[in-house]
């Protein structure tokens, strides 16, 4: 009876540890998806401001020379490229910020040829 006994209760242990060591699993793989996700969603910010900082640059250069046509700036780690669009009466600005191949973003921002701000979007 003794020997019977044992081996359920080998069974019963290698039953939990099992269950245990799924979870265990579970939460590794859940802590590398959160971490994954956040990376994202850090890497996302940086490319926003650095458009939001081209647009910054974009604005105070055209007040030194209005002739100026926009250009490509490494801001950070980030690869910003502004570029200018003349209207009637204002001039809209673009900044597209590049990091890596999988995080692109656009701003943008319409000033008069003032360099006073209209609007933002």
């Amino acid at each position: 009876m003794g020997i019977k006994r044992t081996g359920k209760l080998v069974l019963v242990s290698l039953i939990i540890a099992s269950l245990i060591s799924a979870q265990g699993r579970s939460w590794a793989r859940a802590g590398r998806i959160h971490k994954h996700q956040t990376l994202q969603l850090a890497e996302r910010l940086q490319v926003e401001l650095a458009a939001k900082s081209g647009l910054l640059l974009a604005q105070r250069r055209l007040e030194w020379d209005p002739n100026w046509v926009g250009g490509s700036y490494e801001i950070g780690k980030a690869q910003v490229r502004i570029s200018i669009l003349p209207l009637q009466d204002n001039i809209h600005l673009l900044a597209k910020g590049i990091l890596g191949a999988s995080q692109e973003v656009l701003s943008e921002i319409e000033t008069s040829k003032e360099s006073e701000e209209i609007s933002k979007p």
